[in-house]
């Protein structure tokens, strides 16, 4: 009767994936209880906490983006095991819900709401050279600063060029150390690619003298101003500084 049972329950689950639209992309890294997932689908980018999910025999396990990036996201865990989790499976986006995972949306959805209510006060600086709307975060990881530079409609700041980071500069100070759109591609461990978080192409770099060199590792994100010099360095995920956001108006 188990059996009969579990065959049901895999049907049922095998009939809601097949019945998707979109493969939304692969697992290409596992790390403690992060799932990166690699986009495949570039006309529908990952959103925060959006919904994927996959089949490992025959269980189901749900995830839900924590962070999304111009072509991959990280995820944890919502229902299933990690355990049954391997590189190169295939995820799928929409489909199977779960109270559990509409709970934590409506609990970022709350926080989201908190973040952008009036009571907190943002200095807005316009750029005359490009027109573009700046303004500083709160102190925090730089996933954290990007989150509230996403909620506020751009990303952290993208520099093209030496006088526009002479502005940034110039209006925020130079001895702070600020996070930038700046982030490694981790797609390989040895991997020293880096991308700007808005998708626009690299014409521009101020790395200091034997930066990025990753050290110790896990240093993905950009920081500029590094050691109150006018240079960029790559920093640790748990590190904690403010980021500076820019806003592109259509």
């Amino acid at each position: 009767m188990n059996k009969v049972i579990t065959s049901i329950l895999f049907l049922t689950l095998t009939f809601s994936l097949n019945s998707q639209v979109d493969r939304a992309g692969i697992i290409t890294k596992i790390s403690g209880s992060e799932i990166t997932v690699r986009n495949e689908n570039p006309d529908a980018p990952f959103v925060m906490g959006e919904t994927l999910h996959l089949l490992t025999g025959d269980k189901s396990v749900l995830l839900q983006v924590t962070f999304a990036m111009q072509t991959s996201a990280k995820c944890k865990i919502v229902s299933g095991s990690i355990g049954k989790l391997k590189i190169n499976l295939v995820v799928y986006s929409g489909g199977i819900k779960s109270d559990i995972t509409k709970t934590e949306k409506t609990t970022e959805i709350d926080s989201a709401k908190k973040t952008n209510s009036s009571d907190i006060k943002k200095d807005y600086y316009i750029n005359p050279a490009n027109g573009h709307k700046y303004f500083v975060t709160r102190s925090g990881s730089w996933e954290s600063a990007e989150k509230e530079a996403v909620e506020a409609g751009g990303h952290l700041v993208t520099i093209r060029s030496r006088s526009e980071e002479e502005w940034i500069r110039t209006t925020f100070g130079r001895n702070e150390l600020f996070w930038i759109g700046l982030i490694r591609d981790t797609s390989t461990w040895s991997s020293n690619k880096w991308n700007w978080i808005s998708g626009e192409e690299i014409i521009y770099l101020n790395w200091d003298n034997g930066q990025p060199d990753n050290y110790q590792g896990r240093q993905n994100f950009g920081a500029m101003n590094y050691s109150g010099r006018n240079c960029w360095d790559d920093d640790w995920e748990s590190s904690e500084h403010r980021g500076i956001v820019e806003i592109i108006s259509n």
